[in-house]
């Protein structure tokens, strides 16, 4: 204010102007519709058809032909859930073979794919002594019914494994070429403990994969 009593131009100018602001219609925020478009993940893609069956040392794992998991089943459950994932894998029910009493083992076998080229559930009606598992799932082929038959370890039956072994500790390899190439725990055999989980062999000569199994140690099986 000036000594006159009067307002300057400059303050009569500013106040109009700050009325002007203060009751003019605020301008719109960004809907909500945009914000939560914009806002929002993209939703993720559904895993495709089954492709590939990993074999662990403590579950199988249904993957599609880009590694995506499809269903996981721990030997640890129900043979009946493990036997239902691989069923929903393969599309087809297994080959059921009953334990005979001529049968070392007592087991109940299912199978998918023909013989000498398939995968394998056994299950044990006479519980086994350790090493030994109620449970375990083999395969001698790279290939069963479509679906590559792949280890944890990223080898199949038919490779080289010449340079994964020699990565392996003294004690996860015997002197047959059997390994174990992923270790879960530990079982306590002749001469002190075992390396226990997933394990193939290889042909002594030419380190290449025969077949793969899991779960067990050297020497497991049911006969």
């Amino acid at each position: 204010m000036s000594r006159s009593g009067k307002l300057s131009p400059v303050v009569v100018a500013l106040g109009a102007v700050l009325v002007l602001v203060g009751c003019g219609t605020p301008a719109p925020g960004p809907s909500a519709s945009t914000t939560d478009t914009a806002g929002s993940p993209a939703p993720s893609a559904e895993p495709g058809p089954a492709a590939a069956i990993e074999i662990g040392a403590t579950e199988l794992t249904v993957r599609d032909d880009e590694g995506a998991e499809i269903a996981v089943a721990p030997y640890a459950g129900p043979v009946s859930e493990l036997v239902a994932t691989l069923t929903d894998a393969f599309g087809n029910d297994p080959e059921v073979q009953q334990p005979g009493t001529e049968d070392c083992a007592a087991v109940t076998s299912y199978l998918w794919g023909p013989d000498e080229q398939n995968l394998v559930v056994r299950e044990a009606v006479v519980a086994p002594a350790s090493p030994y598992t109620a449970v375990t799932v083999s395969a001698k082929a790279a290939t069963v019914e479509g679906l590559d038959i792949v280890a944890s370890a990223g080898f199949q039956v038919g490779d080289d494994v010449s340079e994964l072994l020699a990565t392996f500790p003294p004690d996860q390899v015997n002197e047959a070429i059997q390994f174990v190439f992923e270790v879960s725990d530990s079982v306590e055999g002749a001469s002190g403990p075992l390396p226990f989980g997933a394990y193939a062999f290889a042909d002594y000569d030419t380190q290449i994969v025969s077949s793969m199994a899991a779960p067990g140690s050297f020497g497991s099986g049911y006969c």
